[in-house]
């Protein structure tokens, strides 16, 4: 019997990080476990390298499919998966030794739908990482589900980075395939969360261990770096997809969410360098933003202990439409990217 599927999504990205992704999981100490490599149309030279894995272990399975994104892709593992339980791995990330056998072990003694455990995140040879709690939670109370749903929703601290991540989290494989649960492939942002905060809404025993067992890599072709075009909108789509009892009480997390991918949407469109627009065009579009009916809502419904003052006096200004703010950081990003 299978007892945990792998699912890791392949596309686009540097050999070593493939290769660094692909030897974490060959070592992985539990037997009864499948890694299911799926190509979304990716090179040949990265086909390749899974194709070696492939022969080197018959824990491999390798798919390959026409480039549909990693949503479609990821469904596509999760229809060929055999496990009791289903986790995912990004290709660019790897893993403990024991990923698979210290969370399995866990869900099956607490008997739980899911279990999550801790990453650390790596960027520039520097690492980062958070506790959601100082110990283990074998079994979660109704407020302990619902700080999980905030911190997925928003991230206030880095005690919480794990959470919203598509990684770190096993779960029952019949929680998906029963309830229908797939990634949304309508959304270019936020995919995860709406899968994981779905998952959360069947789950009828969730666990916590707080082991660091995933280890996430941060480099400069990831998604929070490159230009992205009507950024604001497509980081904010994702939050539409929610029931509206989701909605309602979680509320003042969401306008957090909102405003940080507000704030998010200046450096990777409005003030990148590669945004081709005229800085008053640019300019422009942000003030129109800041002015929307979703924006000025979100910062009235907003905590302003979670923001710092100077945050708070520029949202103090939006609120009233007084919106220099926007073209002096629109100014100051100006001349840095010509500078560099």
């Amino acid at each position: 019997m299978i007892k945990v599927s792998v699912i890791i999504p392949v596309y686009k990205l540097p050999s070593e990080y493939l290769r660094a992704c692909l030897n974490s999981l060959i070592a992985q100490t539990m037997q009864e476990s499948e890694f299911i490599l799926v190509s979304d149309g990716a090179p040949e030279v990265e086909c390749s390298i899974c194709e070696e894995f492939t022969s080197k272990d018959a824990r491999f399975k390798f798919f390959k499919c026409k480039h549909a994104g990693v949503s479609a892709t990821r469904n596509y593992g999760i229809e060929k998966a055999q496990g009791e339980y289903i986790t995912f791995v990004d290709a660019d990330d790897w893993i403990e030794p024991e990923t698979c056998d210290t969370t399995y072990t866990f869900a099956k003694k607490n008997n739980s739908d899911i279990v999550f455990c801790e990453s650390i995140l790596h960027e520039n040879n520097n690492e980062k990482c958070g506790n959601f709690s100082p110990l283990p939670i074998s079994h979660f109370s109704k407020s302990n589900i619902d700080d999980v749903i905030r911190a997925t929703l928003f991230t206030e601290s880095i005690k919480d980075v794990s959470i919203p991540l598509v990684a770190c989290k096993l779960i029952k494989r019949n929680i998906i395939i029963d309830n229908d649960i797939r990634y949304s492939t309508d959304l270019q942002f936020s995919e995860d969360r709406l899968f994981n905060i779905q998952c959360y809404q069947y789950c009828k025993e969730f666990s916590y261990t707080n082991q660091f067992l995933y280890h996430y890599r941060i480099h400069t072709s990831s998604a929070t770096r490159k230009f992205t075009p009507n950024a604001y909108s497509e980081y904010v789509r994702f939050i539409s997809f929610f029931p509206p009892c989701i909605q309602k009480e979680f509320s003042s997390y969401i306008s957090h969410e909102i405003l940080r991918c507000f704030f998010l949407s200046w450096s990777t469109c409005y003030m990148h360098k590669n945004n081709n627009l005229s800085y008053i065009k640019r300019m422009q579009e942000l003030r129109s933003i800041a002015g929307s009916i979703q924006i000025q809502e979100a910062i009235v419904a907003k905590d302003k202990r979670k923001t710092s003052p100077l945050i708070n006096f520029e949202l103090f200004l939006f609120k009233k439409k007084i919106f220099f703010p926007i073209y002096l950081h629109g100014l100051k990003a100006l001349i840095w990217n010509g500078l560099k």
